[in-house]
Formats: C-alpha cells, structure tokens, sequence
C-alpha cells in the first residue's frame, strides 16, 4: 500500500509540472503571436508612411519640401533585429534599480495618478501596442533611447507628429554624416505643440592636491571632444533600448564638468483625453548604458565620481510628495542586502553609479499636483516638469558663476602674463556656454509668455492654474536675467584681462625702450671714439709704431665726438631753439 501510495504522488507531481510546462508554453505562444502580430501592423505604420511622404517631397515639385526627414524615415523602416537585445534582467541591482532600468514606456493618468509602465523589450512593444485602453488626460513618459518599433508603436497610438521625433533625435549620434538643413532651433511658432526643455547635471571627479592657478583645459577638452566622438558612433549601433543619451559634455575645470540632456514634449489637442508626450534622454542608469567619457578614470575610487542631484525648492504651500506611486519599496531584507553590498564594494569602479534623480521623475510625478486640475490644464500639468528643469538650470548657473569668480581671481596677480592667456580662454569658453543656456532659456520664456495663445487644454477660471503660470515664468526670466548677468560679467572680465595683458605688454615696451636708450647713450660716446681709432690705428709715435703725435689722435676725436652728441640731441636742440626764438 504504500509503495502504491508513493507512485500516486509521484505521478501528480509529473502531471502538476506537465501543467506547468504547458501553461508556459501557451503563454509564450500568445506573446509570440503578438509580437507577430505588432510586427506585421508595424510594416503598415501610419506614421512612417506619412514621414516618408513628406521626406520625399521635392523643391522641384513642392513648396514645402521636408529633406530633413529622410534620415527618420530610413531610422524608422529599419530593423532592429541587428542591434543588441536590453538585458532587463539586472539580478545584481536593487529592486528599485531592476524597476526602472526595466522601463522605457510609462503612462500616467493625471486624474488618479496612477500609472502604467512597459519594459524596453519587443514583447512590451506589443503589449503596448494591444493596449485597450487609453487613460483620459495622460501624459506618457519615455525613457532613454527609442528603438524604431517603440517609435512605430507611440506613433501608431499617440498619433505622434513627425516633428517631435526629429527634434528629438537631432544629436550627432543620428545626425552623423548626413547633410544638415539648418532648419533648428525653429521659430515660436513653431513650438506651440512641440517644445524642449534642456537638463544639465554637474559631474565631480576627484583628482588629488591641485595648485590654486589657472587651468590650461585645450587638451583635455580636445580629448573629451574625441571621446564624446566614439560615444556617438557606439550609441547609433549598440544602444540599446531605454539607455540614457548624453548630447553634450563640458568641461568646466580638472574636477568638474557639465552633461547635458534634452526633454521633448509634445501637448496634444484640447478635449477630455488630451495626452501629453514626454520623451526623455534619462533612461537606465549611465553605468548600465553605453560609455562616455563621464565614467569614472581607471584606478579611481566609485565614490570619487560623484554626479550632483537637482535640489528641487518647493513652495511654502507645496505638499510632501508621496514615494508609493509605480516604484515597488525594496523589503528591509532587500535594502539591507543593498546596503551592505554598497558599503562592502563602495571603493570599486564597478559599483559605480550616476544616481541622476530625473530618471526617477516619472515614476513619482504628479505627488505635488492637484489631479484634478491637472486633467484640466495641460500647463498645470506639465509644471512639475518645468519647475524641476528651472532647478536644474539655477544649478547651473550658480556653478558658472564660481567659475568666473575663480577665474577673474587671477586679475591683478604677479605673474598676469603667464595666466591671462589661459584665463582669457576659460572665460571665452564659459562665456560661449552662457550665450547656449540664454538661447534656449529665452525660448522657453517666449513659450511661456504666449501661453494664452498656445491651442492647450486650459482650466478656465482657474487661480491656482493661473499663479503656477506666473511663478514658471517668472523662474525662467530671473534664469535668463541672471544669465544676461554673468554674460556680462564675463564678459567685462575678459575686457579686463585684456587691458591688463595691454598694459603689462606697454610696461615691457617701455622698459625695453628704457634699456635701448641706455644702450644708445653708451654707443653714442663709443662709437665716434671707435671711428677714429680705426682711422688712425696704432701709428702713433708715443706708441712706438709709427712717427704721429698722439694729440692729432685726440684734436680728431674730439670734433668727431662733438658732431656725434649734436647729431644725437638734435631734436632737443631744435626744440630748445623754437621755444627761445618764440620767447
């Protein structure tokens, strides 16, 4: 009995783990035939069809030629059965890190704040694509690098315009080799439904005891420039789906340098399912994305490259944001395995992490919002967005000005020769930087002050909708005021050091002048003296070498010495006699 016993469970066990294996396998089956499914659709994309009708558009035929989508149009018809596969799997990072390095597409209903997120792979990609329902007045975050069936797939549901995809994706990694249009940045007008927003984020790295002097940066941004080069080649090949793109690297100082990274919104068309479409370069982690030259340098500590969140200041009538919104909390066991783990291998490159808090915004949106004024104001809605971004700049700009100030600390200084020059670069450099931050600001301001007139969904009689669009205006025309500001500064400092390097160059002038008459004077006695000893030589009779006395030596040299020093002072004397013939 019981050996009949045991051969009863061990045939349920075969027959529970045959269920099992064919539950798996039918589910694999259904995802198998949605990625079909999407794919097939995808060769029909509407959205392609149309950016390659407007590609192909002509200047011989048309008025309205659009040349500089054919590069999006071939991006799009690509495949990418050829480019990497993301690996979502990140078993050595900590829960949250799994979650949002596992994410690229993320919608969020702004009426209830809750969201929806999908993972970078192609089975997401259809299950995005079947997707029933449509949230009312949503905002759908993107995150990172887009492969052309992600973009396929957001354009086929959003019905995504042509000129968010373009102005997105012009960074040198797409832009490379092909013949530019100069057809960005666009006027206002043109921005009332597509706008970009720039993100900087200040890097340290530490470098060891530096001298308090200028830094001589030629080099290291020559390299840097090379380096940035190979990113951008590596980025249109093998990134993969939801890594972060970089699009500039400054180098500011030995220890500090400047990322930058755009954001890409575009606001639909009023109604009660508005949608709003943000698409971000932050996506997974820069240690988990393609390599930069932001990484930290080999036989250097993790903890000695350190990027600087964005301090986000809120208002005195701002609420605490919640920190339970799509992000799951990692278990005390977790957090503890994570915790030690930082610790025990916080001193290995490896362990590296950028930690750039943007990444985590659309997971946490919307927590110091009024949902339902959100859903009614697209403005609203988007002010988190723009209040974090204006942080971000003030950052910056707080930065740029310890730079000038470090940089005009060397006015005055003893050896000015030696520093000016290379002060006079740094300064042309932050300088250049400032002129960029002031274009893109005054875009946002222009956009801001024509609100009124921008077609968004819009909260009518809405105070607090009202207030929170002063207050984003007013940051970004104190941003822009204070970047006019330090424009100035630097530039009155370059002024500065110029006329130091003038003055420092006519103090030289004049002691070399000083040293050339002294020279003069000397050579004004001797010269004449030296004329008449080669007239007469050594034939003299006192000399014992010839029958001439040595007076005649000295009756010739003196007459000649006298016309010499007359000669000489002329000019003096001439003065001398028109101030006595006036007199």
């Amino acid at each position: 009995m019981p050996e009949g016993l045991a051969l009863v469970r061990t045939e349920s066990k075969r027959f529970v783990l045959f269920k099992l294996n064919l539950e798996q396998y039918e589910l694999l089956l259904f995802t198998r035939k949605l990625e079909l499914a999407w794919f097939a659709k995808s060769r029909q994309c509407l959205v392609i069809k149309k950016i390659e009708q407007l590609s192909q558009k002509s200047s011989h035929d048309h008025a309205y030629p659009r040349p500089d989508l054919i590069n999006l149009a071939q991006y799009l018809k690509s495949s990418a059965n050829n480019r990497p596969v993301a690996d979502t799997s990140q078993n050595t990072l900590p829960a949250i890190e799994r979650h949002v390095g596992a994410s690229f597409a993320l919608v969020h209903d702004l009426a209830t704040g809750a969201g929806v997120d999908f993972g970078p792979s192609s089975t997401d990609v259809a299950k995005f694509a079947n997707h029933c329902t449509l949230p009312k007045a949503s905002l759908l975050f993107l995150r990172g690098y887009a492969s052309p069936e992600w973009l396929c797939a957001v354009g086929e549901k959003y019905s995504i315009s042509p000129e968010l995809y373009s102005r997105h994706l012009q960074h040198k990694a797409f832009t490379s080799g092909v013949r530019d249009m100069y057809s960005s940045p666009t006027l206002p007008s043109s921005s009332t439904r597509v706008f970009q927003l720039t993100l900087p984020t200040i890097c340290t790295r530490n470098i060891g005891d530096y001298g308090y002097e200028p830094e001589d940066l030629q080099q290291a941004r020559r390299l840097e420039s090379e380096a940035m080069g190979k990113y951008f080649k590596q980025l249109r090949t093998k990134a993969k789906v939801a890594d972060s793109v970089v699009r500039n690297c400054l180098i500011l100082s030995k220890q500090e340098y400047v990322l930058e990274q755009t954001l890409s919104i575009e606001v639909g068309p009023p109604g009660d399912d508005w949608r709003a479409v943000v698409w971000l370069d932050c996506g997974k982690d820069l240690s988990q994305s393609i390599e930069g030259p932001w990484l930290p340098h080999r036989f250097t500590r993790a903890w000695e490259t350190y990027f600087i969140p964005v301090i986000v200041h809120q208002t005195a009538d701002a609420s605490s944001p919640s920190m339970n919104e799509l992000v799951p909390q990692a278990s005390p066991a977790a957090h503890a395995a994570s915790t030690q783990r930082t610790h025990s291998h916080d001193k290995s490159v490896d362990e590296w992490r950028a930690a750039q808090n943007m990444c985590m915004l659309p997971f946490q949106y919307g927590s110091r919002l009024d949902k339902e004024l959100a859903r009614q104001d697209a403005m609203y809605a988007l002010s988190e967005l723009f209040h974090f971004i204006a942080c971000a700049e003030v950052q910056l700009l707080n930065f740029l000005h310890n730079r000038i100030n470090y940089e005009l600390s060397f006015i005055g200084t003893a050896n000015v020769g030696a520093y000016n020059s290379v002060t006079l670069l740094n300064l042309g450099y932050i300088k250049t930087q400032l002129a960029s931050i002031a274009q893109r600001l005054a875009e946002t301001v222009t956009m801001l002050r024509n609100r009124q007139s921008l077609d968004w969904p819009r909260a009518e009689n809405s105070l607090t909708a009202e207030r929170t669009a002063t207050l984003l205006l007013a940051d970004f025309e104190h941003l822009l005021q204070r970047t006019d500001t330090l424009g100035r500064e630097c530039e009155q400092g370059m002024l500065t050091l110029a006329n130091s390097s003038i003055l420092e160059e006519s103090r030289r002038s004049v002691n070399m002048a000083t040293r050339v008459q002294r020279l003069t004077q000397i050579a004004t006695v001797f010269i004449p003296l030296s004329f008449a000893c080669s007239l007469w030589g050594m034939n003299f009779r006192e000399l014992g070498s010839g029958k001439q006395p040595l007076w005649m030596w000295l009756a010739s040299a003196a007459p000649i010495a006298f016309i010499s020093y007359i000669v000489y002072r002329w000019s003096d004397l001439l003065q001398l006699y028109r101030k006595i013939d006036f007199s």
